[in-house]
């Protein structure tokens, strides 16, 4: 009974693994598509972007991710509307993030992807071609947990004989 459990474990890992690799290949695809984007009107496109001028509302540090890049939650009127964004950005350029300063949102498939501030494009956490590697290295290391969990056992069998 223990070695079925243990086979349910090593499965749902693979199953896990696997699942999280399939996500870094769709990101990967999603990062592909928008960088050929181009700017058009078609708001739905996947083939386009649009731009428009904002003004920072709010903005604060939400997370400090670790030394050198922080997630800054930043609210921007824009358009008759305020939209609330997180960007990863480093120190230097958080410092860029006042209340009052004009900048510039890029928009793919109705969501924000980058804010340009005095000419630095900050990119949100919603950007397809951000770091998105993170699934890979879980994706894998899961697959080698389960190789080692189910490989260990077959060479203590090997080493008995």
């Amino acid at each position: 009974m223990k070695s079925l459990i243990r086979y349910f474990l090593v499965a749902a890992v693979i199953l896990g693994g696997g699942l999280c690799l399939l996500l870094n290949v769709a990101a990967n695809s999603a990062a592909e598509v928008f960088s050929k984007a181009v700017q058009c009107s078609n708001a739905t496109s996947q083939n386009c972007y649009q731009l428009s001028a904002g003004v920072i509302t709010a903005s604060s540090v939400a997370t400090v991710l670790n030394s050198s890049r922080q997630e800054d939650d930043v609210s921007i009127g824009t358009g008759g509307k305020t939209v609330r964004v997180f960007l990863q950005v480093s120190d230097a350029d958080a410092a860029l993030l006042r209340v009052g300063v004009n900048v510039i949102v890029k928009w793919w498939v109705g969501t924000p992807v980058s804010v340009a501030v005095t000419g630095r494009e900050l990119p949100t956490t919603g950007n397809p071609a951000a770091d998105h590697s993170v699934f890979a290295y879980v994706g894998w290391s899961m697959l080698g947990i389960a190789a080692a969990a189910l490989g260990v056992p077959l060479m203590n069998r090997i080493l008995r004989r």
